[in-house]
């Protein structure tokens, strides 16, 4: 088998993969150049220099002309009669995005950067080490905003060789260097990352939002003041230091350069002239930077910088008259100068002629609904911002009381509604601050879980069950918070929830349907058992082609208050970890899970935290301040696809079901279940469809109603029951969590009883029904179940051919050899596939059973590799063509109970 990619801890490894096997999907494609180091006149760093791979000369790297495929750049780097460095890759080709990671790598040791792993894991895309070893390069496919910044520097560095590092993002107009240091456990492809890429942008690149559109919003006073008024008005603000110094021509604020300074004073102008581009203009041509010759001569530079600066505008002056009466006005917090009036916060001011006047500081005022508290003592506010606007609604926000530190902040979190604006400094939001913290409110613990907590049903609308909460959950922007649906508890239609309640065993074979029902009741309780037990297991749910086992979990996730839309095992990290950490009992479903198409990469992802989250394990992940955020991995886990979970670890870690096609008995209670229409011997029925929400209201009130002491005795009895039928199967072999697993369906039953009964409804479970359910998910539980999905198919085939469903010489043969070598077993992959397939739909076999050869190929390719067990994977043979040949005695040695004896010499 190949070693297992991943990042370990922060240190940054090489994968050593050959160059022609990375990006292959890029390497027809024109993209590439080369280029050339060169000693800098400007600073002790070489400069790389771009390269045409077709003359060998210094060249545009962002000229398309320039560019070439990998194989004609790569000749011209091995057998180029000039000094080429390297390869390059276009940014300027399709989608192309660079991620520069500048000074995060120590070359000696492979320590990187916190936040450098955050940004790589984030993007889980081709990432790799920059020709000086002290950086990395992750390529993805994206899109940046137009008016994207494309660089963050001065970033405070923790390695020691370095004093700052740097980040930058380009789409264009750059190429990126190919070294082909490939880091382990990234992709060997370029992913498609458009939304990462922009949160990457926004986090650690983007100074504001820039995805938000930019708006210039229209006063609600008209500007009756002259160019001195404003002028003066300009000069006694808050930044009215800055204007001044920009007025009087100083650009030191700006490194000096005129075009920046010349957009910042602008800038100001379009705020204070509410965005009139004459009197924009005309002001500032009075201004020390308006006698530059570029400004008074270039009537094309005036135009365009003026109106970048108003799209740039966010906010616009609207200043309020002191003969505008308002009866409701009072002063709030400790500075007598702020007033609260209706159409929001306002400062008194006074000009040189002694008159008052008021400046709007706020359009909406803040109302405290609780202070938050977070795990590590942080204190946040509850806030409810309310627009004086008539055409917005109120809107909440939880912040840290940082936001009152700095007006970008402030703006940023608390000023985001469609007519929000904020025009005050930083003196204005001290006293906001007072405002905010002298309100009384409740304290409460912040939460970014849903569903249940110390009793306490927590969704994404408020908190349920209690009457007083403690708790108040934070948006964090998860699939999750659209899925999942409670309005209240109580008052639910008892007779719509019985009629529902009835005809749930009946959708499927109980066997293999009640282990189905119990584990999804009991998971309700999973922080209960987690406490009680340490561990929680997951579902699996697997079948044939036609079996409905996505069809069953979208009816029980609706049951249950979700949207059924699943998850892909195949996602990035962080969104993997988000998913298993954003609830404490409410099921995250993955489906499609088929590893025969997951990269090794993203298989091992997946497995690595299926294994930690049946302990609820705590993750972390990297921030840009060098911090770690911690993630809990508590939700309970259903994953289904057409191939059962592979590994003996994760095996044992889930109740495995899979699931048989529906019979006219179940696809009738089905149809009446879900409102589709079914036939009769008589008749087509179009029954009436039921209200699902009634049930969801039902089962989580009954949530509420159960205490811990009956919790206790209901989850005792379970285990007793568990180990009655362990004693009566005689099974021995059973982990720790398998037992709980039994105990769990057992428990979940009970649970679905108990609803029952509340309702009034007979749902037809016998004690029989629980008995064989339960001797069901013993039979696929143990070591002894535990097996290779190679191990189980060469046990199928040696079962098939004692069964006479595969023959000698057209399914399989043997080869005798000479000498030391073994003897061979050859088998004819897609035949023999398809007879053991037959054999085990007639023999009606519960197994894991890949539906296409190919997979098992590629797990027999993998063991040739390794050398041994598999002899060849395409071996020629007289009657079969090609064949898979096995070492017969390798066979015999390796498998348990495989009997070479059955193919006959």
């Amino acid at each position: 088998m190949t070693t297992r990619n991943t990042i370990h801890s922060n240190v940054i490894e090489l994968s050593h993969i050959r160059n022609e096997s990375l990006l292959t999907e890029y390497q027809d494609e024109n993209c590439w150049l080369c280029w050339r180091s060169e000693e800098s006149e400007e600073d002790d760093k070489p400069r790389k220099v771009p390269v045409d791979p077709r003359t060998e000369r210094i060249a545009d790297g962002t000229d398309p002309a320039v560019w070439i495929d990998y194989n004609t750049a790569q000749t011209c780097y091995e057998q180029g009669k000039s000094d080429v460095s390297g390869l390059g890759i276009a940014l300027g080709f399709g989608d192309l995005v660079g991620v520069d990671l500048d000074n995060c790598r120590d070359p000696k040791t492979g320590d990187v950067e916190g936040w450098a792993i955050d940004i790589v894991e984030t993007l889980d895309s081709y990432a790799e080490v920059s020709p000086s070893g002290t950086g990395l390069h992750v390529l993805v496919e994206g899109a940046l905003p137009n008016d994207a910044r494309n660089r963050q520097k001065d970033i405070a560095s923790t390695l020691s060789q370095f004093d700052e590092a740097e980040i930058e993002i380009y789409d264009s107009t750059r190429y990126f260097t190919f070294t082909g240091d490939h880091v382990e456990g990234t992709p060997t492809s370029i992913k498609s990352r458009p939304s990462e890429l922009l949160d990457i942008h926004d986090e650690y690149v983007g100074k504001e939002d820039n995805r938000a559109e930019s708006l210039t919003p229209e006063s609600e006073t008209d500007l009756n003041l002259n160019d001195e008024e404003l002028l003066e008005r300009a000069k006694d603000a808050e930044n009215g230091d800055t204007f001044e110094r920009l007025w009087d021509g100083d650009t030191s604020l700006h490194d000096n350069d005129h075009s920046r300074a010349d957009m910042a004073l602008l800038q100001h102008l379009a705020y204070w002239t509410q965005c009139d581009p004459q009197q924009m203009e005309r002001m500032f041509s009075q201004s020390g930077l308006g006698r530059r010759d570029k400004w008074r001569d270039r009537e094309d530079y005036r135009e365009r910088t003026v109106r970048k600066a108003i799209e740039n505008c966010s906010e616009v002056y609207s200043p309020q008259s002191s003969n505008n009466k308002n009866d409701d006005a009072r002063h709030v917090g400790e500075d007598s100068t702020i007033l609260k009036r209706d159409d929001g916060y306002h400062k008194e001011r006074e000009n040189n002629d002694g008159e008052v006047y008021h400046d709007r500081i706020t359009n909406f005022h803040l109302d405290v609904n609780a202070y938050v508290v977070d795990k590590n003592g942080g204190k946040q506010v509850d806030l409810t911002i309310q627009p004086c606007s008539e055409v917005e609604d109120e809107y909440e926000a939880v912040v840290p009381f940082t936001v009152f530190n700095e007006t970008r902040a402030f703006r940023k979190q608390v000023v985001t509604g469609r007519t929000t604006i904020f025009e005050g400094g930083i003196r204005e939001l001290n006293t906001l601050r007072q405002v905010v913290a002298t309100q009384e409110a409740p304290v409460r613990h912040l939460t970014k879980k849903l569903g249940l907590q110390d009793g306490e049903i927590v969704t994404p609308e408020g908190v349920l069950g209690v009457d007083e909460p403690t708790f108040r959950y934070v948006d964090q922007g998860t699939a999750l918070e659209r899925k999942f649906a409670l309005d209240d508890l109580g008052d639910y239609d008892k007779e719509e929830v019985r009629r529902i309640v009835e005809l749930l065993p009946q959708i499927r074979e109980k066997e293999r349907g009640l282990p189905v029902l119990g584990w999804w009741y009991g998971s309700l309780f999973a922080p209960h058992i987690r406490s009680e037990e340490g561990e929680l297991p997951a579902l699996t749910v697997t079948g044939e082609t036609g079996a409905g086992k996505t069809a069953l979990l979208q009816l029980l996730s609706q049951l249950f208050g979700l949207d059924p839309e699943p998850a892909s095992p195949k996602t990035t990290r962080f969104s993997l970890i988000r998913h298993m950490s954003a609830t404490t009992n409410i099921p995250v479903w993955f489906d499609e899970y088929k590893p025969a198409e997951m990269s090794k990469y993203e298989a091992d992802r997946f497995h690595d935290l299926f294994r930690k989250h049946t302990r609820g394990v705590d993750v972390t992940r990297g921030r840009q301040d060098q911090s770690e955020e911690s993630y809990s991995l508590t939700a309970p886990i259903v994953l289904s696809g057409e191939q059962q979970i592979q590994g003996n670890a994760e095996q044992r870690r889930a109740i495995r079901v899979r699931l048989k096609k529906t019979h006219d008995e179940t696809q009738e209670a089905w149809s009446r279940l879900t409102g589709e229409s079914y036939e009769t011997s008589q008749k087509i029925v179009h029954p009436d469809s039921y209200d699902f929400s009634q049930h969801v209201r039902a089962v989580w009130t009954l949530l509420t109603e159960i205490d811990a002491d009956e919790f206790q005795q209901t989850w005792e009895s379970a285990k007793e029951s568990t180990y009655d039928a362990l004693s009566r199967t005689g099974r021995t072999d059973l982990e720790p969590l398998e037992e709980v697993s039994l105990a769990m369906v057992k428990f979940g039953l009970a649970v679905f009883q108990l609803l029952a009964s509340r309702v009034n409804a007979d749902p037809d479970i016998t004690d029989r029904d629980i008995e064989q359910a339960m001797k069901y998910v013993i039979e696929g539980s143990g070591q002894e179940e535990r097996i290779s999905h190679v191990e189980e198919f060469l046990r199928f085939v040696e079962s098939s051919a004692r069964a006479g469903y595969i023959e000698k010489e057209i399914h399989y043969d043997i080869v005798e050899k000479r000498g030391n070598d073994n003897d061979e077993l050859c088998l004819k992959l897609p035949d023999t596939h398809a007879e053991v397939s037959r054999y085990l739909k007639d023999r009606e076999v519960n197994a894991d059973f890949f539906d296409s050869h190919t997979d098992y190929r590629e797990r027999f390719q993998e063991l040739h590799d390794e050398g041994g067990l598999v002899t060849d994977t395409s071996k020629v043979h007289r009657e079969l063509n090609r064949c898979v040949a096995f070492d017969i005695e390798e066979l015999d040695e390796q498998l348990a109970d495989f009997e070479a004896e059955t193919f006959s010499y």
